[in-house]
Formats: C-alpha cells, sequence, structure tokens
C-alpha cells in the first residue's frame, strides 16, 4: 500500500515532496463524462479492499522473526518469496462469504489486490509463472471473487501494482536484488503490464475499478500514466481510475488538485480530509493502528467496533468514501477480529446506511464538537458520537427554515422539541431519547438545503477559545491524523497552520498549547493573532504522541473582530517541531 518512503516517519514525507514535481496538463475530460462514471462510487461511500497473497502466509514472520509491514514482507530477495509458493493453499478461501460478509457490513463494493509489489498474482496470467496457479490452491481467487460480486450485486475492482519486485524488466533495482539491472529492459516491462491488465480487463467480467499504486519511483512519470489512462480506458470505458495512476498523490493529502494530474478520485491513506466540496475521494483504511493491510498473526491493535463506525460516518460527512480493508488469514478465512468488526457496523449501517449512502458533505466546513453531520437533499442527519449529559443538543449556526426533527431510530418518528437560539444556533431536546453505543442519529427536515456560514472559533460563556486541530486550515508538509486529532509532519519550514477565530471583547489572552514531542525532534514555533505574536520552544515529551500542554505566554487583541490565528515554524533544528493537538486561549481577569 505505502511507498518505501512511507517506512519511516520522516521519508513519507520526504517522497510526498518529490512526488510534486510539475508534470504536462492532462486533457480535461468533458465533466458530464465523468460524472455518469462516478455516480454509483457518489452513491456506494463505503467498500471493502481486500489484501491477500504469499505475506498472508508470512504473516508477519520470517526465520522466526517479526518483520515489520507484513505486505513489506516482499521488499528482499525475490527467491524468499519464490520459497513461499508451495506453502501457499488457503482452503478455507470462500467468495461468496466474503463477499456476503461486505455486502452485510453495508460495504457497496470490492476492491482486492489482483497483485502486489511483490509481483504474486491471484489470477491466472498466462505472463508469469509467479501466480496462484502455481501453489497448491490453483483456483483463480480474482475470478471467484468477481463472480461473487456479480452474484450479490457488489461493484468489482481491482488493485494493480506498478511495482513488481519479481519481474527481471522492473526497474529500479533495490539493493536485496542481486540481479544486475543492466539485464532489464523497462520497456519490456511496461508491455507485460500492458499484457496482464488486457487478461484483467478483457476475461472478468465489467471492472468497476482499476485501483493503481506504486508510481513513487521515478521509472513511472505522467507520460506513462497518460499512456496506461488510454490504454485501459479503452478497454473498460466506464472503468474508474484512481490518481495513483499518475503522480499528483501529494496533492492536499492524497487529492489531486488540478487538472495537471489524471485520475477520477483521490486516494488519501490512513487519513481522512477535511472537507473539499466538489473533490471525489477515498480513504483506505486498515482496521489495525499499526498499519498492516495483509494478515498478521500477533496484530493486537485493532480499532474499536465504534472508531470504524465513527470513520465511515466521517468520511461521509466530508464528502469522500470509506475502502475498509480486510486481510485474510493464511487459510483464506476471514479473522474472527475483522468479521466482529464487520458485523458491528453492518448492524449500524442496517438502521442508518441511508444517512450514509449517496449523502453529501456536511454544510459544516468544520464538523461540530460532538460529532459530524451528512446531508441528503433538505435532511441534515447529526451523528451524535458524544451524547451530551443534559440531553440537549446544540448544532453550530445553520441557516433555513426548519420543518420537523427525530431520532432516525426511532419508528415512530415522534417529534424533538428543538428551538432556535439568539445566534443562530438550533437546541434540540434529546430527552427520551436512546443513545446509540455507537453513534446516535438525530434528522432534520429542512424547507430547503441547509447552510451554514464560514467556521470561525467562537469563545464559550467563559471567554475561552478552544482551537482544535480538527478544525485548522493547513499549509505545507503538515497532515491531519483524524484518530490520534493532531497535526503533525511538520518537517518543512514553510509549514504553518491558521483558524479563523472571532474575539468579541478586546484583551488579554493566555495561550496553552498541547503537543507531543520526540527526543529527535523540537524547534521554535510562533503563535500569532491579531498583530500580537508570541514564540516558545517545543521540549521532549517522551514521544510523538505523548502529550504535554504548555503555556507559552499572552496575545493582546486590541479590538473585537474575526481574524486568523496561525502557528507557524521559526527554527526546526529536528527532524520535527511537533505534533500539534490543541491551542486554548484563556481571557486574562485584572485583578481589581
Amino acid at each position: 500500500m505505502r511507498s518505501l518512503a512511507s517506512m519511516g516517519w520522516l521519508c513519507l514525507c520526504l517522497s510526498a515532496v518529490a512526488c510534486n514535481a510539475t508534470p504536462a496538463a492532462a486533457e480535461p475530460e468533458p465533466v458530464t463524462d465523468q460524472d455518469a462514471r462516478m455516480a454509483w462510487f457518489r452513491e456506494a461511500r463505503f467498500g471493502m479492499f481486500i489484501h491477500f497473497g504469499l505475506y498472508s502466509v508470512a504473516a508477519g514472520e520470517w526465520d522466526g522473526q517479526p518483520v515489520g509491514f507484513v505486505e513489506y514482507f516482499g521488499f528482499r530477495n525475490p527467491e524468499d518469496w519464490q520459497a513461499l509458493l508451495d506453502d501457499f493453499n488457503p482452503v478455507d478461501f470462500d467468495a461468496d462469504e466474503i463477499v456476503l460478509a461486505a455486502k452485510d457490513a453495508g460495504m457497496r463494493y470490492l476492491v482486492v489486490t489482483s497483485k502486489h509489489h511483490d509481483g504474486f498474482c491471484l489470477f491466472d496470467s498466462a505472463y508469469t509463472d509467479f501466480d496462484v496457479m502455481s501453489t497448491p490452491f490453483r483456483r483463480d481467487i480474482v475470478r471467484e471473487l468477481s463472480e461473487a460480486c456479480r452474484r450479490h450485486g457488489l461493484r468489482f475492482g481491482l488493485y494493480y501494482s506498478i511495482i513488481d519486485l519479481d519481474h527481471p524488466d522492473y526497474l529500479p533495482r533495490h539493493d536485496f536484488d542481486p540481479r544486475p539491472e543492466e539485464d532489464a529492459d523497462f520497456e519490456r516491462y511496461i508491455q507485460f503490464m500492458k499484457d496482464q491488465l488486457r487478461e484483467l480487463l478483457t476475461g472478468y467480467g465489467p471492472i468497476d475499478v482499476v485501483w493503481f499504486d506504486g508510481e513513487w519511483y521515478d521509472t513511472w512519470d505522467s507520460e506513462r500514466a497518460h499512456e496506461f489512462w488510454d490504454f485501459v480506458r479503452g478497454l473498460q470505458p466506464d472503468a474508474l481510475i484512481n490518481n495513483r495512476i499518475d503522480k499528483g498523490r501529494a496533492g492536499m493529502q492524497g487529492m489531486n488538485t488540478d487538472d495537471h494530474y489524471l485520475g477520477d478520485f483521490g486516494t488519501p491513506e490512513q487519513e481522512l480530509l477535511t472537507r473539499n466540496p466538489g473533490a471525489d475521494w477515498e480513504t483506505c483504511q486498515t482496521m489495525n493502528r499499526h498499519g498492516n493491510w495483509g494478515w498478521r498473526h500477533d496484530e493486537g491493535n485493532y480499532y474499536s467496533q465504534t472508531e470504524l463506525v465513527h470513520q465511515v460516518i466521517r468520511c461521509a460527512s466530508m464528502g469522500g468514501n470509506m475502502l475498509l480493508n480486510i486481510g485474510p488469514k493464511d487459510d483464506g478465512s476471514i479473522p474472527q477480529t475483522h468479521r466482529d468488526r464487520l458485523e458491528a457496523i453492518g448492524r449500524w449501517m442496517s438502521m442508518h446506511g441511508d444517512t450514509v449512502y449517496g449523502s453529501q458533505a456536511s454544510p459544516y466546513s468544520q464538523p461540530p464538537a460532538w460529532g459530524c453531520c451528512t446531508l441528503n437533499g433538505s435532511t441534515l442527519y447529526c451523528h451524535v458520537f458524544a451524547f451530551p449529559p443534559d440531553r440537549r443538543l446544540v448544532l453550530p449556526v445553520i441557516e433555513g427554515e426548519i420543518v420537523e426533527v427525530w431520532a432516525h431510530a426511532d419508528a415512530g418518528r415522534p417529534a424533538l422539541a428543538f428551538e432556535r437560539l439568539e445566534d443562530g444556533s438550533v437546541a434540540v431536546d434529546l430527552s427520551g431519547v436512546e443513545p446509540d453505543p455507537h453513534a446516535t442519529v438525530v434528522a432534520m427536515r429542512f424547507a430547503a438545503p441547509p447552510t451554514a456560514p464560514p467556521f470561525s472559533v467562537r469563545p464559550d460563556h467563559n471567554g475561552v477559545l478552544t482551537l482544535r486541530a480538527a478544525d485548522a486550515a493547513i499549509h505545507g508538509s503538515a497532515r491531519y491524523d483524524a484518530q490520534r486529532g493532531s497535526v503533525g509532519y511538520w518537517v518543512d519550514a514553510s509549514t504553518s497552520v491558521s483558524w479563523p477565530v472571532t474575539v468579541t471583547a478586546p484583551g488579554r489572552y493566555t495561550v496553552d498549547v498541547s503537543y507531543g514531542c520526540a527526543g529527535d525532534g523540537g524547534g521554535t514555533y510562533a503563535v500569532e493573532l491579531a498583530g500580537s505574536r508570541v514564540t516558545a520552544e517545543s521540549q521532549d515529551t517522551g514521544g510523538w504522541f505523548e502529550r504535554q500542554t504548555d503555556t507559552v505566554g499572552e496575545l493582546v487583541v486590541e479590538r473585537a473582530g474575526t481574524y486568523d490565528l496561525t502557528v507557524s515554524i521559526v527554527d526546526m533544528p529536528g527532524v520535527a517541531v511537533f505534533d500539534l493537538q490543541h491551542l486554548v486561549l484563556r481571557p486574562v481577569t485584572d485583578a481589581p
């Protein structure tokens, strides 16, 4: 899944910068054609990713020692991989069972790794012996899954890696590969890719998604991307093609940000984007926090059922799709940890799926503190993750005439009492509403699609301003981590974050900064608001995600108004300045 660079925290960021070279401009596609292709994708919102291969046999070990990321076990001598062919015999693999598990979870499509970076193919290829037909299993897994998807009404997609560490003509060579580079002919490899893609795109029925990966090496460029874009379009005109066919992955956390790069949709990985109206995107996410895509027998750090339900909702609330991964075990079965989570998501989706499918992004540019919203026509769905103890749900300012409000899970649909507050926000009385263990949904029907004013951080009843990482506008290399609620990857001196802040009264404000910092990081940063500035140094907190809060000084605001508060880098002697969680500005009250 990830580039070799992403195996190191700092290297991932440097790789993203390197991918930003400006390619030749792509021919813009008629919007109506792309809209027609994208219609089912925008409706689906939720799909299954399957990572399965020889690495599932290794299951995170080699010679009795643990390896790093499971699917990157392949970055070693190709002979090691060949030795596992005789051990690949997933006798419990059942395509119908997997597809039905996806369908019952509320997923609408499925994407499987037809060939990963190691070059091993899960389909019967006439162009290599390094495929499933050379194993004791001798069954075409791609064909079985494609046919099962058609039987059960799911869309079907193929992941295909541009990298092939087994193929003698793939370049670049790596230090672990003893084969001489001068023997390789990359043009022969390009023809091999076309031959295999022709097999996949002509022999397996309609293909709904072609999901490329492994585009980060210099041997692949935008000219190649255009060549293969046309090639795939010629074979499967209606298939969606992701942005990793081209070099645009570095733009806006995996999004294509302009017409220079090809791609029907963006592919952020292990992260959620902020709201981006008009862009099509899909985040791919593992069930475990370590980011292992393939099966690892000793994996124990999984996201909870509730966290995964929230991630599906969050993607929809920001106008995107969730592609949630499973890694079948070496015997082909679905791990129980995966099955439990799929079933939990399915139970929630069976009640509330209509608040996700076909939804549009929330009218709020930043999510409320209690959860997030989706919009379907004139109905706003409020997904409440943190149920208010006083059973009073307060929506930030929302514009539009409210017709009725009800608890989505309540089949009787009795109306909930609500009131419009003086500042334009709305308070809903949740008395009598039973909280859902994952996410309670409150539905609000408006006379017309509601809108929300531009976001700004406003003071609470004590005058305190809380600036969350989730609400920050990010500039430069930094990235938002939705699971940790922080902004990390401050590895470039031009990086900064900002928030629009509404100050209702002039005065002095103390500034508290909550962050994490490892021993190889640190630096000086500045906090600025309305012409006032303080600087501070980040300290070693014991790890990037070990938090501490520093009071760094005072800011003075001379007159009320809305301003941008900015955090920027002054000096960065370490690998990164910090992992920023939030800032709190407290009004200073002088003693009488």
